[in-house]
């Protein structure tokens, strides 16, 4: 009953990257959104698969996070529904 980590989050422009781990299944889901308001959107693994305990993602979020400064949302979700929720900032 516990919820995944995030390692590694970062932005570089408006690239997201990370890696998203779990202690027993696998990720399930990773989403994306401007922090404070608007839809999230999923991302997917840099393998295409949710499959695995940890999953690396990196994504081009230019279509949800606007130009200048924001804060940017990621959750991640486990197979058992636990989740977490970190912010990264873009510049």
């Amino acid at each position: 009953n516990t919820p995944p980590v995030l390692r590694a989050l970062a932005m570089n422009g408006r690239k997201l990257t990370g890696e998203a781990v779990d202690g027993l299944g696998p990720i399930a889901r990773i989403e994306v959104a401007v922090a404070g308001g608007g839809e999230w959107r999923p991302i997917f693994p840099s393998d295409g698969v949710f499959d695995e305990a940890a999953e690396a993602f990196e994504a081009d979020v230019s279509a949800v996070v606007p130009t200048g400064p924001h804060f940017v949302a990621v959750r991640v979700y486990d197979s058992a529904g636990n989740a977490v929720t970190r912010n990264v900032q873009a510049k």
